[in-house]
Protein backbone atom coordinates (compact mmCIF):
# COMPACT_ATOMS: atom_id res chain seq x y z
CA UNK A 1 0.00 0.00 0.00
CA UNK A 2 1.29 3.53 -0.74
CA UNK A 3 0.18 7.42 -0.17
CA UNK A 4 -1.77 8.40 -3.47
CA UNK A 5 -0.01 10.80 -5.89
CA UNK A 6 2.75 8.19 -6.95
CA UNK A 7 3.26 7.52 -10.80
CA UNK A 8 4.79 4.33 -11.36
CA UNK A 9 7.76 4.40 -13.78
CA UNK A 10 10.77 2.61 -15.26
CA UNK A 11 13.01 3.83 -12.54
CA UNK A 12 10.63 3.06 -9.82
CA UNK A 13 10.99 -0.45 -7.33
CA UNK A 14 10.71 -0.97 -4.09
CA UNK A 15 13.38 -3.07 -1.77
CA UNK A 16 11.54 -6.02 0.79
CA UNK A 17 13.44 -7.37 3.80
CA UNK A 18 15.52 -4.21 3.86
CA UNK A 19 16.95 -3.16 7.40
CA UNK A 20 19.66 -1.07 6.11
CA UNK A 21 20.16 0.50 2.26
CA UNK A 22 22.50 -2.04 1.24
CA UNK A 23 20.40 -5.25 1.48
CA UNK A 24 16.33 -6.40 0.63
CA UNK A 25 15.40 -7.89 -2.37
CA UNK A 26 14.62 -5.51 -5.37
CA UNK A 27 11.23 -5.61 -7.37
CA UNK A 28 10.08 -3.15 -10.16
CA UNK A 29 6.98 -1.54 -10.01
CA UNK A 30 5.09 -1.93 -13.24
CA UNK A 31 1.71 -0.66 -12.19
CA UNK A 32 0.35 2.04 -9.65
CA UNK A 33 -3.15 1.68 -8.89
CA UNK A 34 -4.33 4.92 -7.16
CA UNK A 35 -7.83 5.34 -5.47
CA UNK A 36 -10.36 6.70 -7.88
CA UNK A 37 -12.14 9.24 -5.09
CA UNK A 38 -8.63 10.62 -4.02
CA UNK A 39 -8.85 14.60 -3.23
CA UNK A 40 -6.12 16.10 -2.66
CA UNK A 41 -7.73 19.01 -0.93
CA UNK A 42 -9.21 16.83 1.74
CA UNK A 43 -6.64 13.87 2.04
CA UNK A 44 -9.53 11.49 2.03
CA UNK A 45 -8.72 8.27 -0.09
CA UNK A 46 -4.93 8.71 0.33
CA UNK A 47 -4.57 4.96 -0.72
CA UNK A 48 -2.98 3.27 -4.22
CA UNK A 49 -1.56 -0.30 -4.56
CA UNK A 50 1.35 -1.16 -6.59
CA UNK A 51 1.84 -4.11 -9.19
CA UNK A 52 5.32 -5.90 -9.21
CA UNK A 53 6.92 -7.20 -11.74
CA UNK A 54 7.34 -10.92 -10.30
CA UNK A 55 5.71 -12.42 -7.48
CA UNK A 56 6.95 -11.78 -3.99
CA UNK A 57 9.15 -14.76 -2.30
CA UNK A 58 8.45 -14.61 1.29
CA UNK A 59 11.43 -15.69 3.38
CA UNK A 60 12.93 -15.05 7.42
CA UNK A 61 12.92 -10.95 6.48
CA UNK A 62 10.11 -11.03 4.12
CA UNK A 63 6.44 -11.69 5.24
CA UNK A 64 2.72 -10.76 4.80
CA UNK A 65 1.16 -8.89 6.09
CA UNK A 66 -2.10 -9.08 7.21
CA UNK A 67 -5.07 -5.87 6.77
CA UNK A 68 -7.00 -4.58 9.84
CA UNK A 69 -9.80 -6.86 10.25
CA UNK A 70 -11.03 -3.86 12.81
CA UNK A 71 -10.77 -0.35 13.80
CA UNK A 72 -7.94 0.59 15.85
CA UNK A 73 -8.78 0.85 19.64
CA UNK A 74 -8.61 4.94 20.96
CA UNK A 75 -5.51 5.43 22.72
CA UNK A 76 -3.66 1.92 21.24
CA UNK A 77 0.00 1.71 20.94
CA UNK A 78 1.07 0.98 17.38
CA UNK A 79 4.47 1.00 15.32
CA UNK A 80 5.38 3.14 12.38
CA UNK A 81 8.26 2.71 10.28
CA UNK A 82 9.73 4.25 7.60
CA UNK A 83 13.35 5.53 5.90
CA UNK A 84 12.37 9.59 6.45
CA UNK A 85 13.78 12.03 7.46
CA UNK A 86 14.40 11.86 11.65
CA UNK A 87 13.95 15.30 12.33
CA UNK A 88 12.09 18.17 10.05
CA UNK A 89 15.16 20.28 10.20
CA UNK A 90 17.87 17.54 9.05
CA UNK A 91 19.03 17.47 5.12
CA UNK A 92 20.24 13.86 5.59
CA UNK A 93 17.85 10.34 5.44
CA UNK A 94 19.05 7.33 7.42
CA UNK A 95 20.64 4.44 5.87
CA UNK A 96 18.62 2.03 8.65
CA UNK A 97 14.94 1.12 8.57
CA UNK A 98 13.56 3.69 11.47
CA UNK A 99 10.41 2.65 13.73
CA UNK A 100 8.37 4.49 16.47
CA UNK A 101 5.79 3.60 18.94
CA UNK A 102 2.80 5.63 18.60
CA UNK A 103 -0.38 5.89 20.30
CA UNK A 104 -3.56 6.47 18.71
CA UNK A 105 -5.35 9.73 20.06
CA UNK A 106 -8.75 11.70 19.24
CA UNK A 107 -9.38 12.73 15.48
CA UNK A 108 -9.99 16.41 16.31
CA UNK A 109 -5.88 16.17 16.51
CA UNK A 110 -4.97 16.19 13.76
CA UNK A 111 -5.45 18.68 10.73
CA UNK A 112 -8.40 17.38 8.22
CA UNK A 113 -9.03 14.21 9.58
CA UNK A 114 -11.99 12.41 8.75
CA UNK A 115 -13.09 9.85 11.66
CA UNK A 116 -13.79 7.36 9.10
CA UNK A 117 -10.98 7.73 6.63
CA UNK A 118 -7.95 8.63 9.32
CA UNK A 119 -6.79 7.79 12.38
CA UNK A 120 -4.38 10.23 13.88
CA UNK A 121 -1.61 9.24 16.18
CA UNK A 122 1.39 10.49 17.98
CA UNK A 123 4.64 9.76 19.54
CA UNK A 124 4.56 7.85 22.55
CA UNK A 125 6.46 10.23 25.46
CA UNK A 126 6.06 13.06 22.72
CA UNK A 127 9.43 12.24 20.62
CA UNK A 128 9.02 9.59 18.48
CA UNK A 129 6.51 9.55 15.42
CA UNK A 130 6.45 9.59 11.48
CA UNK A 131 8.56 12.86 9.84
CA UNK A 132 8.76 14.03 6.14
CA UNK A 133 9.85 11.12 4.03
CA UNK A 134 8.04 8.57 5.70
CA UNK A 135 4.42 8.62 3.82
CA UNK A 136 3.10 5.66 2.01
CA UNK A 137 4.59 3.84 5.42
CA UNK A 138 2.67 1.59 7.49
CA UNK A 139 1.26 1.72 11.14
CA UNK A 140 1.12 -1.42 12.50
CA UNK A 141 1.15 -3.88 15.48
CA UNK A 142 1.93 -7.49 15.83
CA UNK A 143 -1.29 -9.84 14.72
CA UNK A 144 -3.35 -10.52 17.99
CA UNK A 145 -3.11 -14.63 16.84
CA UNK A 146 -0.32 -14.91 15.55
CA UNK A 147 2.43 -13.21 17.34
CA UNK A 148 5.82 -12.12 15.83
CA UNK A 149 5.22 -13.78 12.86
CA UNK A 150 2.70 -12.21 11.27
CA UNK A 151 2.25 -7.81 10.92
CA UNK A 152 -1.54 -6.03 11.04
CA UNK A 153 -1.37 -2.68 9.47
CA UNK A 154 -3.87 -0.31 10.56
CA UNK A 155 -2.67 3.09 8.79
CA UNK A 156 -0.88 4.11 6.27
CA UNK A 157 1.15 7.83 6.62
CA UNK A 158 -0.76 10.33 5.11
CA UNK A 159 0.52 13.60 6.29
CA UNK A 160 1.77 15.28 9.85
CA UNK A 161 2.94 17.97 11.76
CA UNK A 162 6.82 18.82 12.18
CA UNK A 163 8.06 15.46 13.57
CA UNK A 164 11.11 16.06 16.79
CA UNK A 165 8.17 18.28 18.26
CA UNK A 166 6.88 18.22 21.44
CA UNK A 167 3.78 16.93 20.76
CA UNK A 168 4.30 15.01 17.13
CA UNK A 169 1.04 14.07 15.62
CA UNK A 170 0.60 12.55 12.32
CA UNK A 171 -2.47 11.49 10.02
CA UNK A 172 -2.58 8.15 8.63
CA UNK A 173 -5.18 6.50 6.00
CA UNK A 174 -7.59 4.27 7.90
CA UNK A 175 -6.85 1.14 6.12
CA UNK A 176 -10.09 -0.57 7.66
CA UNK A 177 -11.93 1.76 5.59
CA UNK A 178 -10.07 0.35 2.52
CA UNK A 179 -10.44 -3.40 2.87
CA UNK A 180 -13.15 -4.42 0.64
CA UNK A 181 -11.13 -1.70 -2.19
CA UNK A 182 -7.60 -3.73 -1.72
CA UNK A 183 -9.42 -6.97 -2.21
CA UNK A 184 -11.73 -5.79 -5.24
CA UNK A 185 -8.22 -5.47 -7.03
CA UNK A 186 -6.03 -7.94 -5.02
CA UNK A 187 -8.54 -11.11 -5.10
CA UNK A 188 -10.88 -9.78 -8.13
CA UNK A 189 -11.08 -13.36 -9.55
CA UNK A 190 -12.87 -13.93 -6.04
Amino acid sequence: MLQNGFAAGPDFFVSLGARNKNDGRVYKIIRDINHPDYNVTTENNDIALLELNETIVFNEKIKPACLATSDVADHETLTVSGWGYLKDSSKKLPDELQKAEVRVLDISGCSKANKKMHICAGGVNNISDACHGDSGGPLAKWHPKWGSCLGQVFGIVSSGGVCGSEHPRTKYTNVFNYVEWIESIVWKEN
